[in-house]
């Protein structure tokens, strides 16, 4: 709350100070601040904000970045249509612009925010070459905490549209990527989990399942892993296992802004 406040009071300043680029970047900051703490209704007027002085002083990088968040924030919301619409007004910017390696970064994340945004609407085939797209050009930047991230999306994605042996191979992918640099691996585990249940191998669904619990939070909220592992062990007739799963994730939740 206290960086948000200081980020407001630095954009108020660089706007009087008639510093557009500061005054996007650190509206964009202040966004950021709130959306780290979920607070959506703080954090869509900072965006837009952001947005409307770097289109009327045309500056391409804040925008882009501006773009970024304000798509990222719409999929947090559940509006993945609003998340394609914003993701392509930014890609349509870059190809405009005729932009260069300062906004590729921007551009790859605009790619995967969209091929989310469509597979959220049931558009799988669209999504899947923009997804592929998206993960090469992130993968050449050696981020390998964002193409992991990004693997794993693809990988929900696949399962959620029954492609079990591509989700198989992203999450495989994924997997190597988070144990080589040890990054967060709940994520994976959890879809790797699904995956297994899917494919008729519990015992395997149940060890995974186990792993992404006691794994440190990543971006995903844990009670979702506990309600996940909720709905397993309800579908294996645990009954017990199931109930204190459910427990757990409600516990949890609640505990979260609402």
């Amino acid at each position: 709350t206290r960086a948000g406040l200081l980020f407001r009071s630095a954009a108020m300043r660089a706007g009087r100070d008639a510093s557009p680029h500061q005054a996007a970047m650190n509206w964009n900051n202040a966004g950021g601040a709130a959306l780290a703490r979920l607070d959506f209704r703080d954090a869509l007027p900072d965006f837009l904000k952001a947005r409307q002085i770097a289109q009327a002083s045309r500056l391409r990088v804040p925008l882009m970045v501006t773009l970024n968040n304000l798509a990222g924030l719409y999929l947090q919301m559940g509006d993945p249509e609003a998340t394609m619409r914003v993701a392509k007004e930014g890609l349509s910017t870059a190809i405009e612009s005729k932009a260069g390696d300062d906004t590729k970064h921007a551009s790859s994340r605009l790619r995967y925010l969209l091929a989310t945004a469509l597979a959220h609407l049931h558009r799988f085939s669209e999504a899947e070459p923009i997804y592929r797209l998206a993960i090469d050009e992130i993968a050449e930047e050696n981020d390998f905490e964002a193409t992991a991230r990004v693997l794993g999306n693809f990988g929900h994605a696949c399962l959620e549209a029954g492609r079990l042996e591509a989700a198989e191979d992203a999450l495989s992918e994924a997997l190597l990527l988070v144990r080589l640099h040890r990054l967060d691996a709940s994520d994976i585990l959890r879809e790797l989990a699904r995956l297994r249940a899917l494919q008729g191998d519990p015992r395997s669904a149940a060890a995974l399942f186990d792993a992404a619990v006691q794994s440190p939070p990543g971006l995903t909220p844990q009670w979702a892993i506990y309600a996940d592992r909720g709905e397993f062990r309800l579908g294996r007739n645990d009954l017990t296992g199931a109930l204190a799963d459910f427990r757990t994730a409600r516990r949890i939740a609640s505990r979260m802004r609402a």
